[in-house]
């Protein structure tokens, strides 16, 4: 079962980055991912090409090549809209950002005391509403 982070779902509809309740939820699991899309585009180590074996069409391995660029574009497009939307949220504050939207358990008291995030807790909270509304600008549905 995944669990979901102790983080409050809902704001006001009058907030200018309100998004709805599992648009949001959408959001973070969404985000959660995010690491193993890093861990998985570092696995393509090197791509081969086609192996010619004298028959007309190569041995079949261009397929394989083109499916591995197609994975790897896909996960280099999710990364980068999460990145990108942390650079636009804030790009001082961005690494604070992707590094709590992208692990359980990392809020803005982990920040505060491990990583020395320069603001408040108001501000930071704040911008992270700012990040989802943005992103969510970015993933579509």
């Amino acid at each position: 079962m995944i669990e979901t982070p102790d983080i409050k779902t809902e704001i006001s509809k009058k907030n200018p980055y309100w998004i709805s309740k599992h648009r949001y939820l959408q959001l973070v699991h969404y985000c959660l991912q995010y690491n193993e899309w890093k861990d998985q585009l570092n696995s393509f180590t090197a791509i081969s090409a086609v192996n010619m074996d004298g028959m007309p069409r190569g041995n079949g391995t261009s397929r394989s090549l083109e499916n591995t660029a197609l994975m790897m574009a896909a996960l280099s497009t999710k990364i980068e809209r999460v990145e990108s939307a942390a650079r636009e949220a804030d790009p001082v504050l961005a690494p604070y950002l992707i590094r709590a939207v992208t692990r359980t358990g990392v809020g803005y008291d982990y920040l505060r005391q491990v990583m020395r995030i320069p603001c408040g807790r108001r501000q930071y909270y704040n911008l992270r509403r700012k990040f989802f509304w943005i992103l969510s600008g970015k993933v579509g549905d």
